[in-house]
């Protein structure tokens, strides 16, 4: 096995952009239809009018997914993960770089998740969870709050808390991440830790 895996073995696939612009913000995806509705509907009556509400509409909206696909993207470019011999280290944010190192011996889970939309794109999370209660990264309650509720929102990448998600992985990635987490979870038995119970 690897001493150092990464995810340029496992990449993060950026497919993942397109599924954050789904589920809740299926309005993004209803909007083309709608401007070519207004469009249609102003050069059929010549009533250029009837589209100023149609491009309001547009502008306000568009704003917003444009934003939303730009910092999903930086978000995306500045995550990284690598299992060596005795941690899990994720780098991750955009502004306040973020680095949270897991030893092996606190992992208590480790699953693969699928939703609809990863079903759809073909993606799965890895999700890994340790079995202290105590935040592994320095960052304030208000920040962790924060990032708690994107990650509920998203289902995305990210490290808080106790948990570990790595999302947009092609589905065999995941399953084999899976299994080598569960060998180096095997190969350091949990120890002594304080579990929060």
């Amino acid at each position: 096995m690897e001493s150092i895996i990464t995810e340029k073995k496992y990449p993060i696939r950026k497919k993942l952009i397109l599924k954050s612009l789904s589920g809740a913000n299926l309005l993004y995806w209803v909007l083309p239809i709608l401007m070519m509705v207004g469009y249609f509907y102003w050069k059929s009556t010549g009533d250029a009018g009837a589209f100023l509400p149609f491009l309001i509409y547009s502008f306000v909206f568009l704003a917003p997914l444009f934003l939303n696909i730009i910092l999903f993207t930086l978000r995306l470019t500045t995550f990284h993960y690598s299992f060596d011999e005795q941690l899990l280290t994720i780098r991750q944010g955009i502004i306040a770089k973020q680095e949270s190192f897991m030893p092996y011996e606190v992992f208590q889970d480790v699953l693969v998740k699928q939703d609809l939309f990863d079903r759809i794109f073909n993606l799965a999370s890895l999700v890994i969870e340790n079995a202290t209660q105590q935040p592994r990264l320095s960052i304030n309650e208000e920040n962790r709050q924060e990032m708690n509720k994107f990650i509920k929102a998203k289902g995305l990448l990210g490290s808080i808390g106790n948990k570990v998600i790595i999302a947009g992985l092609e589905k065999q990635d995941a399953e084999a991440l899976k299994v080598i987490v569960l060998q180096k979870m095997k190969e350091h038995p949990t120890a002594d830790i304080q579990a929060g119970l």
